[in-house]
């Protein structure tokens, strides 16, 4: 397993990829606090329009604030769009 890991570590310095992101880690850009791009496999636990919670496999990122969307969701990430209030990762 760790000979694994090292390899992927190695995928993600030569791709000079966000630490983590090959081993299962996602990539959170913010466009001012109206988007939140998550790259990389995620699944919705909730969802409403002032909370959404999301699984990155390794962990869980909680969004709050208003008139909150998912704008996208697929194999490569998720978009969140809306007033991003708070952002808590659990």
């Amino acid at each position: 397993m760790a000979n694994v890991k090292n390899k992927l570590n190695k995928i993600n310095k030569y791709f000079e990829l966000p630490e983590g992101l090959a081993t299962g880690g996602i990539c959170i850009e913010l466009m001012s606090n109206k988007q939140a791009i998550l790259d990389g496999k995620c699944s919705v636990l909730q969802y409403s329009d002032t909370q959404i919670k999301i699984n990155t496999g390794n962990s869980t990122v909680e969004f709050f604030g208003k008139n909150l969307c998912l704008d996208t969701l697929n194999k490569e990430g998720a978009q969140i769009g809306g007033t991003i209030q708070k952002i808590e990762f659990l």
